[in-house]
Formats: structure tokens, sequence, C-alpha cells
């Protein structure tokens, strides 16, 4: 009886259905229908384990059980015996790609003699064995009794390792650990041992054999390090990535080690594949969708005559769950499989936890992790899930300055964990806690420029997503509002689809009053600050008669104030009446950032009718700084560097806005950092200084084009005033020298651009 009649046999008589199976055993369904119709022929160990223990089998029946799986399986290799001083290696098909650094310290510890036992560890795909392959092949000088190399990956248990390294030698293939250790002696040798991932029991051999064999080096490639004392554990990281997915030149992707990789592959299986300006950010953005992952580049690289890079960035998960090279093992043969193996070496409660981690955007710290996945995975878990997850590479670790650490998932490692989210139902419960965790962040912990600016920008829009998603306006509702003012840079620097667009889609779900009329607040500031000023006043109107019908004075204040600003361009004196009777509304709410914005829309309508507004803003910045939250400070020192301007002071602008383009880099705020370096360019010109204020309008372009909603602001220079800029300094420096003055300021770094403004 095979294998698979075996496991349906035993099932049914128990009376359980292949799901009653899998949710028992901690597998999917479909992995138990896949043993049992025999499509997958070799179980891990592990799973092994897990279904017997499933089915309630005697110590007897277990025996059988295991016996069969073997037999059913695909049996180790035997190899012909090699002589002493012959080495056993296979010949890569393909050249090694950007691995020198890695090739340089590995061939040092070879050479030195300090390492007799190197593990090579990294996630599936990272291209570990490959990299050990032509670590011996320049090792083979170095070792008088050569170099052997043993496959691992296909042996179901951890006894078959000494009989099969030992028949690699020319050995009895049924001998033992102690037959293995004489066979090797004292020979002065390399032993590489490929994919040990799964045949963890065997360290204990791998320890004797560096313990008694002295002459014996052994190079290790696997999943996780082995926890033997001498061990010297060398990661084996992704490749290194174009620098840019935004417009980067040619040179600047086959240069990197990740699109060189993809372009050699594509070359291989398409010749007269060129790149070009149009497909060089296609590329780098494959490239980037996968991490660096060695194997999962090869893999979109060989779709490229069937599909043009574009098409197939716009299909790549489809395109990655298909096979390629029929010369690999079957386990290599997608990026599923790969990762299929690695997550099946997992206990159940850590592939809850590699699950749940997928809901975060951007990696979690130990404490973001407990407090999300402790109601899906249960109390105590999470710790010892991320450990071993980042054992088993998994996970890696970050640590940036003094920050807790930071346990992150490689793009296609996390796309994977979220389609297992779904597939074991738990997308709900996890995506809930999510959210939830999002709001309390948001809530107590306001944001500081530069501190978690990325978890909260990611992690907010993925929470909100999975709140339109759901259906559950109320949390959206709260988590809009409590992202409005501290994190203003998310609303206007997402894209349409994120900001206004998720608005309207917040708008038409069932919100409640309360949270209807919050809702309003934000979308009509979205609308106003993409110019929008009829959608705009559309929005503060209603949300205004949802607040006074409610008694809900901090929403009638906000709403005032929107209302008055829209009023400003044709009838700034009333917009001005309007504010004011906001800010004395304002006073009584219980509303600390109520009273700041409504003051700087005070100064907008005050300038819009032609009064002086630096005061104002001198006064706003002040209140600013006592409060110290970052979005109101970045508007307080633009708006008072605007003014300073307009009313022909720019000797007062400077300072605050060299300070506020200080506070958007941080923020990565890249709309307001345009609209700030406009300014300084003006100023600029208005002191002769040409070249300088050619830079400086180029950079404001640079950070424009990097913005995902360029033209969204609540406040940006006159446009007239710019173009005014630009001719004059077009006409002092000339055509050409402008051209090049200004292309040179659209491509400086942020380095850069840091190091010319502190030029002056």
């Amino acid at each position: 009886m095979s294998f698979g009649a075996r496991l349906r046999s035993l099932r049914q008589s128990r009376g359980l259905t292949q799901e009653e199976l899998a949710e028992r055993a901690g597998m999917t369904a479909n992995g138990v229908s896949a043993l049992e119709r025999g499509t997958r022929t070799r179980p891990y160990p592990h799973t092994l384990r897990s279904l017997a223990d499933a089915l309630g089998l005697d110590e007897a029946e277990r025996r059988s059980f295991v016996a069969a799986a073997r037999e059913d399986g695909e049996q180790p290799a035997r190899a012909e015996p090699a002589a002493p001083g012959r080495s056993r290696l296979p010949i890569p098909p393909t050249p090694l790609v950007g691995r020198d650094g890695e090739l340089d310290q590995l061939t040092a510890l070879l050479t030195t003699g300090d390492a007799r036992l190197i593990t090579l560890t990294g996630p599936g795909g990272v291209g570990k064995t490959r990299l050990a392959a032509e670590v011996a092949r320049r090792g083979e000088t170095l070792f008088p009794d050569g170099v052997t190399a043993v496959a691992l990956a296909s042996l179901p248990d951890a006894d078959l390792v000494a009989p099969t390294v030992l028949s690699s030698l020319g050995g009895s293939p049924g001998g033992s650990g102690r037959d293995l250790g004489a066979r090797i002696g004292s020979r002065a040798m390399l032993l590489v041992l490929d994919n040990f991932e799964h045949v963890m029991d065997a360290a204990p051999l791998v320890a004797e054999l560096a313990a008694e064999c002295p002459s014996l080096t052994i190079l290790v490639t696997s999943r996780a390090r082995l926890r033997l004392r001498g061990e010297v554990e060398v990661p084996v990281r992704p490749l290194q990535l174009p620098a840019s997915t935004r417009s980067p030149s040619p040179d600047e992707v086959s240069e990197s080690p990740a699109g060189k990789l993809f372009l050699q592959r594509a070359r291989a299986v398409q010749p007269g594949f060129a790149l070009s300006p149009a497909t060089a950010a296609d590329i780098a953005s494959i490239t980037w969708r996968l991490g660096g992952l060695p194997l999962a580049i090869e893999c979109a690289a060989s779709k490229v005559p069937a599909f043009p890079p574009r098409q197939l960035l716009a299909n790549l998960d489809a395109a990655l769950a298909t096979g390629w090279a029929r010369d690999l093992p079957e386990r290599q043969r997608s990026l599923r499989a790969v990762l299929d193996w690695s997550y099946q070496l997992l206990d159940e409660p850590t592939q809850a936890t590699f699950r749940g981690l997928s809901v975060f955007q951007g990696g979690a710290t130990l404490e973001e992790a407990e407090a999300v996945l402790t109601p899906v995975v249960g109390r105590g878990r999470v710790l010892a899930g991320m450990e071993e997850l980042t054992e088993h590479s998994l996970l890696t670790v970050v640590t940036e300055g003094g920050d807790a650490p930071r346990y992150t998932m490689l793009q296609p490692v996390q796309q994977y964990a979220r389609d297992l989210l779904r597939e074991h139902d738990e997308e709900t419960v996890a995506g809930l806690e999510h959210a939830r965790f999002a709001l309390h962040v948001l809530e107590h912990n306001p944001p500081v420029p530069g501190d978690r600016a990325d978890w909260e920008t990611e992690n907010v829009r993925a929470a909100f997503d999975w709140c339109l998603r759901t259906g559950d306006g109320q949390l959206a509702a709260r988590l809009a509002y409590a992202a409005w003012v501290p994190w203003l840079p998310w609303w206007l620097g997402a894209p349409a689809e994120s900001g206004r667009g998720r608005l309207e889609s917040l708008l038409s779900l069932d919100l409640g009053e309360e949270n209807r009329s919050r809702a309003l607040l934000i979308h009509g500031s979205m609308c106003y600050a993409e110019h929008d000023f009829g959608g705009a006043g559309e929005s503060w109107q209603e949300a205004l008669r949802i607040a006074r019908a409610r008694g809900d004075q901090v929403t009638e204040a906000y709403a005032l104030a929107g209302t008055g600003l829209v009023l400003a361009p044709t009838d700034a004196r009333g917009a001005a009446d309007v504010i004011r009777q906001a800010i004395e509304l304002s006073r009584t709410a219980e509303d600390d950032r109520l009273p700041f914005m409504a003051s700087i829309w005070a100064g907008i309508a005050a300038s819009a009718a032609g009064e002086r507004a630096q005061p104002v803003f001198e006064e706003v910045l002040a209140v600013a700084r006592r409060h110290g939250d970052p979005a109101m400070l970045s508007a307080a020192l633009f708006n008072l560097g605007h003014a300073a301007i307009e009313e022909g002071n720019p000797a007062d602008a400077e300072t605050p806005l060299l300070e506020s383009i200080q506070i958007s880099a941080l923020n990565r705020d890249n709309v307001n950092l345009a609209h700030a370096l406009d300014l300084l360019a003006v100023i600029e010109c208005q002191r002769a200084g040409w070249r300088r204020s050619a830079l400086l309008s180029g950079a404001a372009e640079g950070a424009r084009s990097s913005a995902l909603a360029a033209d969204a602001s609540y406040h940006q220079p006159d446009p007239a005033m710019r173009e005014q800029t630009r001719s004059r300094v077009e006409a002092a420096l000339g055509p050409e020298a402008y051209a090049e003055a200004y292309a040179e300021g659209a491509n400086l770094a942020l380095d850069d651009l840091k190091r010319l403004l502190a030029e002056h």
C-alpha cells in the first residue's frame, strides 16, 4: 500500500475529514490532500510526527507509518565511491553574481584555518548552495585530500546523514557515525554538507567529526545555525538592490548585483533582451519587490519571453507561483515550494506567529508583535516564535541607533506569510488586533520627526485599508481622525487612492454622526489641499451642520475655520471674521491643537486680505514650540517664512524655512520640502545668487517628483512668484547654464542637499 493510501485509510478509520485532520496536525487541507493523492511523496519528519500525533497512532503503527513514507519517497542518491584526494563537486550551470565580499571572507577563513566548522545561513532561495559550491571550488587547492560535497535535501531522516556521507566517501552505505569518523581519520579535506536545516538531529554527528578528525574542515549550508561550539556562522544576505526604483538609469540597474542577475538570466532565455531607460525602472521595481532574493529574481527573469518587464511587474505574484527550471529539485522549482520547505520545518505555534507577523508593514519590535499577536497565538508564544523564525532566517533583526530591535521579513516572504494567513482564516482576527494597536499608537504616542515615521506611515495605511475592506467604518474613522493632524504627511503625501479617495470610501460606510462629521473634516482638508475649494466647502458645511446639531464644539470650530479658509480668496475680511469665531469657540473646546490650526488659517486669511500676517505666524510658532508637535511646527515655520517674503522681509524668512526643511526631510514630507525649497530659491534670486537659486529650484522639483501627491498641500508659494523667479534666474544665467544647474539640483541626494543648505 502506498503512503498516500495508508494515510487515507488511517484518516477514514478515525472518522476524520481532510480538513479535521489538517486542523489537528497544524497543516492545510491542501497539504493533506496532496499527500493522499501522491502528488507530494516526501513529507518532512516534522509533518510525519504531527500526522501520527493527530491520528493517535500507537508505537507499532507509528513505525509502520514512517516506514511507508520512506519507502514511497525518493531514496537518497548513492554516489560512486571516491578515491581519497578527489573532489566531488557539482559544476554550477550559471556564473555566481554579487558575492565577492562573501567569497573573500570565506576564502580567508579556509586559508587561515581559523574556522573548522563554517555554517552559511540565510532564507531559502538566497543562494547558500551556489555560494558554497564556489567556495569549495576555490578551496580545492587548499585541501590535499580533496573536497566532497553531499546534498542532504532528499534525506527524510537525520539517521541517514552518516551513511549517506560515508557512501559519498567510498565507505559502506550502511555504516555509522563511528565508521564515518574512521573513514575520514586524519585526512586534510573539506566536507560540504548542503541543506542541513531539516536534519538538525544530526548536529551532534557534525560536532563529533570536528572533534575526532583534526584536519577536517566542514562547510554547512542551512537555514538555521547548528548551535555547536566552534561554529562560525556566515549569514548570506539577499543581493544588493538598485539604489532607486524612481527613474534609475540603465547603468544603475545593470551595475547592482540584483539587476545584473536579472539581466543575465533574462538574456539566457531571450538573447536579444535589452535594457533601456524605459525598462530600467520596471526591472529595478521587480528586484525590490523580490527583496534581492536570487532564486526569486532568476524565476522572474525566466518569464521574460512571455512577459515584458512592465507586464511581469504587474503580474509578479502569479509568475512566481509557477515553476521554471526542470533540473532543479522540486522544492526549488517555484518560490512557493522554497518557502513551503522552510515553513514546514516549524512547529505550529511558530507557524502561527509567522503568519500573524505578516500584518505588519516594515516589521515590528517584540513589544509591538506581542501586543498584536498574543490574542492570536496565545500568551508566551510570540517571543519563542520570533526567536525560532529568526533562527530559521525567516526574520531579520534590524537595529538602528538606540531604537529597539525591529524584526522584518523580505517582501516575498511576507507575501507568502500573508497568503497563509488568509488560507488559515486568521486575517480577520490579526487585522483587527493590528488596527486596534495602530489606533493606540496614534492616540497615545504622537510621532516625533524621524521617530517611527515609517512604522506609522505604513502601518496606519495598512490598518486603514483593512478597516475599509472589512467595512469597519467606526474603527477606520477613529484611525483617520487620530492620524489627521499629528500625522498630516500621511494624508498629504499619500497617493490619491490613499488620501482623498480612501476618505470617500470611508464616507460611504455607516459611521454614525460623530465619526461622519470628523471624517468630513478630513475630507474637506484633503479637497482644500488639492485646491478643490468647492468640494472642501461642501464637506466643511456638512460637518458644521452635524456638529451644531450634536453640540460638538470641537468639530464645529474646525468646520468654521475651514469654511473661513474657503472664503479667503473671494471675501478675505468675511473669512477673517468666520475664523475669529472659530478661534473663540476653540478656547472652550477640549482639543489642544484646534486653536493652533485655527490661528494658522487666520494668518492665511489675513494675508489674503492684504493684512500683515507675519506677527500672527510668529505667535503661532511660539505656540507650536511649546506644544512640540512636528506637524504644527512645520506648518508654523513655513507660513512664517512665506509671510515674511510676501511682506518684503526675506531676511526674516530664511531661518524658519531652513528649520521647516529639516522637519520635512525627517518626516519624508517631500511635498512641503519642495515648497520650502521654492521659497529659498526666491530669496536667493532676490539677493542675485543666480546659480544657487537655480540649484534650489531644481532640488524642489526633485522633491516634488519623489512625492506621491506633488500638488497636495495646505500651503504653497504663489505660482506666479515661482515663475517670476525662474524667468529672472534663467535670464541672468542664460538658458544653458540655468538648465544645467536646475538638473544638478533635481538630482541631489538628501545628504548633498543638506550640504548645499549648510553652505550659506
